[in-house]
């Protein structure tokens, strides 16, 4: 998938590819919340492996895409910033979740649902906002 995302963002622009990467992710943490086999392993981890392969192409192209590049190291120490805090986060709110009855499928799934509507507004946002995510 890494090999294949550097063609697809030259042609596509990352902006337009975000919302696979998410989709990749929800459909993994749906086979993981809601198929229990040995084979969903497989396939979970399939999806999975193609979210984090189009994830290093993606976001070392979509910031300068979005927001040139004057201020990219700024942007992305923010993002990069971001994204550590949400992972400190998620622990203490999932074992919260857990506490207060909600099952483990449960949140699997639900947070594949937060991706599932994160892509689909990754994919309409360029539709309404005018040029975000056309190739430059």
């Amino acid at each position: 998938m890494t090999l294949a995302a550097g063609s697809l963002i030259d042609r596509f622009g990352s902006a337009r590819l975000l919302p696979a990467m998410l989709g990749f992710v929800a459909g993994a943490n749906f086979v993981l919340g809601l198929w229990h086999s040995s084979a969903a392993i497989v396939l979970y981890m399939a999806l999975m492996g193609a979210s984090f392969g189009l994830y290093a192409p993606l976001f070392g192209a979509i910031w300068p895409e979005l927001y040139g590049t004057k201020h990219l190291g700024a942007i992305k120490s923010l993002v990069t910033s971001l994204m550590v805090v949400g992972t400190a986060l998620s622990p203490g709110i999932s074992g919260w979740l857990i506490d207060v009855g909600v099952s483990y499928d449960g949140i699997i799934v639900a947070t594949g649902g937060y991706a599932l509507v994160a892509a689909a507004i990754g994919t309409f946002a360029p539709l309404i906002g005018g040029r975000i995510g056309s190739p430059r």
